[in-house]
């Protein structure tokens, strides 16, 4: 949708999608050869669930980043347009410094 509220768990980021697009951004500047394998989707009549795996490569050391489970819960209008977005990591150990 033209207004969205995005959430990013456990790291804190959120904000509208300008905030988002802007995260999104920086990841592709970051990080190489991201790949998101999806386990599984659930829908119901105004929200969705995605559960997934994503793993790629830091761009500055070329090392593997852990494989990282992530459930995403979209919230949408009438319309079918996205209107919350909260993103759920699931982070072994210490958490990565969010940027």
């Amino acid at each position: 949708g033209d207004e969205l509220s995005w959430t990013e768990s456990p790291f804190g980021r959120n904000g509208g999608r300008d905030v988002l697009f802007a995260a999104c951004k920086d990841a592709r500047e970051k990080i190489r050869d991201c790949h998101l394998d999806i386990v599984s989707i659930h829908v119901g009549d105004d929200s969705a669930v995605l559960e997934s795996v994503w793993s790629g490569f830091d761009r500055a050391t070329g090392k593997a980043l852990p494989r990282t489970p992530v459930i995403w819960f979209f919230g949408y209008d009438k319309d079918g347009r996205i209107v919350t977005q909260r993103d759920y990591s699931v982070v072994n150990g210490a958490m990565p410094e969010a940027h």
